[in-house]
């Protein structure tokens, strides 16, 4: 971003952390960390569209932040400079745990309305929704998954497609308060430009304990910062409050 002004790249980030954080606080009202759908007694079947959006922006299993990405013109005809400054969002949710998983299964008849009205694309929507629900890697992996957050123009950095695996798992991992890592096992490309790339961990370590207990405070998920780019290096480092995770004391993770 040499050639872009610094007033103009300070304009662009203020512009758009305003922009994303009216939308986080708008989605965040809607429904308190404590009562996420099911556990103020309603299943998760009659969450409302902005309940289940709100659960996989910003909630206990679900982090969005803005950042700045440098942006390349769409054509000779782009009125904008040759090296335009784009918005852009990280959202990383804790796939793994049930609540994630059942605000995205909640959002599909909701986006299919037409298609759920034919038996047979019903029957193909239900199937991939008992297997997002039921998730086999869930029970013995911690899944994470990091995706454009709402808004954003850009996919997610390619280095995260392009990255030899071997590479990758230096760069990633996942630790509790107490500094006790997990590293990457396996990782899944997203599908298309706005689609998830997956992270998956080890739940238990060589004893059979778990790294996120209901005795632990946090989960912190860790990226090395040149994985972003030109994102700002708050990019790099989340942290979960795992007492906000617990329902009826028991931990959803």
């Amino acid at each position: 971003m040499d050639n872009v002004p610094k007033t103009v790249l300070l304009f662009a980030l203020i512009n758009t952390s305003a922009r994303l954080l009216l939308g986080l606080v708008t989605l965040g009202a809607l429904i308190p960390n404590s009562t996420f759908g099911q556990f103020g007694g309603k299943p998760y079947e009659r969450w409302t569209e902005k309940e289940a959006r709100a659960l996989l922006v910003e909630s206990p299993w679900a982090q969005t932040r803005a950042g700045l990405l440098k942006g390349g013109k769409l054509s000779i005809f782009d009125p904008r400079p040759d090296d335009p400054v784009d918005d852009s969002a990280i959202t990383v949710r804790l796939y793994s745990a049930p609540p994630v998983r059942q605000a995205l299964v909640r959002l599909r008849p909701i986006k299919n309305q037409s298609e759920m009205k034919d038996a047979n694309a019903k029957a193909a929507i239900d199937a991939e929704n008992r297997s997002v629900l039921e998730c086999s890697r869930c029970t013995d992996q911690y899944v994470v998954t990091v995706s454009p957050g709402p808004g954003s123009s850009h996919s997610v950095p390619m280095r995260f497609q392009s990255m030899p695996f071997a590479q990758l798992k230096l760069y990633v991992y996942i630790k509790n308060e107490k500094g006790e890592k997990r590293e990457l096992v396996d990782f899944v490309k997203p599908g298309s430009w706005d689609g998830d790339s997956m992270f998956i961990f080890a739940r238990l370590n060589s004893k059979g304990e778990p790294l996120i207990s209901p005795a632990n405070h946090t989960l912190i998920i860790s990226f090395e910062p040149r994985l972003f780019g030109a994102f700002p290096p708050s990019l790099s480092r989340f942290e979960f409050d795992v007492g906000k995770m617990m329902i009826d004391g028991k931990l959803v993770l």
